[in-house]
């Protein structure tokens, strides 16, 4: 009788520490990949960073479905990359959605005396 219920039980622990890691996973790839889109935009202002952050994501993480990646220059010298994505479900009809986001300098050069 108390294996009725001690084994759903144990089961729905063990999926959420699944799912619990997955989110974590993607959680980190995707914050891992929103500092490689800023670190390229910072070597490289005129691009976006927009192609790097996907490159890394999907090296790093494949499993995160859903990509989206925006920037934004809060100030003049300033900028901010954020990635977002969908990882799967352990359990049916859940999703997830993870945000990773990076926010750094970037280099303006000016004239002497402005």
């Amino acid at each position: 009788m108390q294996a009725i219920v001690l084994v759903p039980l144990t089961l729905l622990l063990l999926f959420a520490i699944v799912q619990f890691s997955v989110a974590w996973c993607a959680k980190l790839a995707l914050t891992a990949a929103a500092e490689d889109g800023l670190r390229y935009t910072q070597t490289n202002p005129t691009r976006a960073p927009e192609s790097s952050a996907v490159q890394s994501v999907t090296s790093n993480a494949g499993f995160v479905s859903g990509l989206t990646v925006t920037s934004q220059r809060p100030s003049v010298d300033r900028l901010t990359v954020t990635v977002r994505g969908q990882v799967p479900a352990a359990f049916p009809g859940f999703s997830w959605t993870i945000t990773g986001t990076a926010t750094g300098p970037l280099e303006i050069f000016r004239p002497q005396g402005r």
